[in-house]
C-alpha cells in the first residue's frame, strides 16, 4: 500500500489535483491511501525557540500527522508527501517527496523551516519536482541535496471525449484562478475591457478557489462587458467550465514569495482543446508551448493580453487542434505510468533521480 499525504486535501488547488488524479490513475494497479493534512505554523515566540531547537520544532509539527495518521503510514511500503513540510516529524526512511516551487522560496522560509526541510530532503530516498524550473530553484536554495536524489515528474492530464463545437457565436474567455495577487486579475480584466471598447462580442466566465468570488465580484460589478461569475468549482463543473471556453487567459506573475511551479491548468485548457494566453515565466514555459498550444505575452501589459486573445481567435481551429495534440503528450496515463515505475524503483532501491531523467 502506498500513502499518499496531502496538503488541504478537500481543497482543488494545483497540489490536490495533482494527487488526486495520479491516484486515481493508480488505483486499478496499485492500493493508494490518501491522508488529508493540514498545516499548523508557530507564533513569533515560538519561532525563535525552534530556530535554536529544530529538533523541538520537528517533534511539534510532526507529533499531529504521526498521532493521528501513525498506523497508516508506518504500515505502507511507501509513503509519498505531496509537499515537503507534510513530511516533517515522520519517523519511516525512504519515503518520496513532491516539491512544487513556492515552499522552498527564501521568502516563505524562516531559519528554522529552512533547517527542517533540510532534514525532511536529507531522509527522503527521492525527491520529485513538477517541473526543470523547481529542480534548478531546489538544487539553489538547498545545495547540499544530491541532485541525484531529484526526479522530474510534470503533471499529467485527463483526456476528455471531446464534444462537437458549442452554439454560442461570441468568443467565450475564461480565467480559473485562485484570489492570489499572482494570478493577475485586474490586468486581465483592464484587457478584457480593450477588448470590449473594439467592438468585439465575447462573454467572459470567471472561476475560482477559495476567496476569488468576493474580490473578483467587486471588480466585475463595475465591467461594461457580459460576464459570469462561477466562483468555487468542483472537478465535475471544471469540466463544463472548460467545455464552453475559446480562450482561456492566466498571464501569471512571478513573485519573491509566489510562483508558478508548472502550471496544469494550462494543460487541463488545452485537453479540452482551448488554447491559453500565459506569460513566460517560472515553470510555466514547460506546460505552454508558444505559438502551439497557446501564446505568450507581457502580464503587466493589459494591450499586450487583449492582442494575445485575438491572435488565438484568429485562429481558433488551429489553436484548437494543437492545443489538444499538445496535452496529449501529458496524458495522465503516461505521468501515472512514471510514478509507478518511480514507486515500484524506490521500493527496491534500483533507480536514482539522474536515472530518471535520463531514460524520460
Amino acid at each position: 500500500m502506498i500513502a499518499y499525504v496531502v496538503p488541504y486535501l478537500d481543497q482543488y488547488g494545483g497540489i490536490q489535483s495533482f494527487a488526486r488524479s495520479v491516484g486515481r490513475a493508480l488505483s486499478g494497479k496499485e492500493a493508494i491511501r490518501f491522508v488529508d493534512w493540514s498545516f499548523w505554523f508557530p507564533g513569533k515566540i515560538a519561532e525563535k525557540l525552534f530556530n535554536f531547537y529544530p529538533s523541538l520544532a520537528e517533534f511539534c509539527l510532526g507529533s499531529r500527522i504521526c498521532r493521528r495518521k501513525r498506523k497508516i503510514l508506518m504500515s505502507a511500503d511507501l509513503v509519498h508527501f505531496w509537499q515537503p513540510l507534510t513530511a516533517i516529524g515522520f519517523e519511516g526512511s525512504g519515503f518520496l517527496v513532491s516539491c512544487h516551487g513556492k515552499e522552498i522560496l527564501p521568502a516563505n522560509l524562516g531559519l528554522y523551516q529552512r533547517r527542517l526541510l533540510n532534514r525532511v530532503f536529507q531522509r527522503a530516498g527521492l525527491i520529485q519536482t513538477n517541473s526543470l524550473r523547481v529542480k534548478k530553484l531546489l538544487r539553489q536554495f538547498f545545495p547540499a541535496v544530491p541532485a541525484g536524489k531529484i526526479v522530474v515528474i510534470r503533471p499529467g492530464v485527463h483526456l476528455p471525449v471531446l464534444a462537437s463545437k458549442k452554439k454560442d457565436k461570441r468568443l467565450v474567455i475564461g480565467t480559473l484562478a485562485r484570489n492570489e495577487s499572482r494570478k493577475n486579475l485586474p490586468q486581465i480584466l483592464k484587457a478584457l475591457e480593450i477588448l470590449f471598447r473594439r467592438k468585439v462580442k465575447f462573454l467572459f466566465l470567471l472561476a475560482g478557489g477559495i476567496g476569488v468570488s468576493e474580490k473578483a465580484g467587486k471588480w466585475l460589478k463595475k465591467a461594461p462587458f457580459p460576464y459570469q461569475n462561477w466562483g468555487e468549482i468542483s472537478e465535475k463543473r471544471k469540466s463544463i467550465f472548460f467545455s464552453r471556453l475559446d480562450v482561456f487567459v492566466l498571464p501569471v506573475l512571478s513573485l519573491a514569495d509566489n510562483i508558478e511551479g508548472f502550471g496544469i491548468v494550462y494543460l487541463e485548457a488545452n485537453s479540452y482543446g482551448v488554447p491559453v494566453v500565459a506569460s513566460r515565466v517560472d515553470g510555466v514555459v514547460e506546460a505552454v508551448s508558444d505559438g502551439e498550444s497557446g501564446v505568450f505575452v507581457d502580464p503587466n501589459e493589459p494591450e499586450s493580453i487583449a492582442e494575445g486573445i485575438l491572435r488565438l481567435n484568429r485562429q481558433r481551429e488551429k489553436f484548437s487542434r494543437q492545443a489538444r495534440t499538445w496535452a496529449e503528450k501529458f496524458s495522465l496515463e503516461k505521468k501515472a505510468g512514471e510514478f509507478r515505475n518511480l514507486y515500484r524503483n524506490l521500493m527496491t532501491g534500483t533507480l536514482s533521480g539522474e536515472e530518471v531523467m535520463a531514460n524520460g
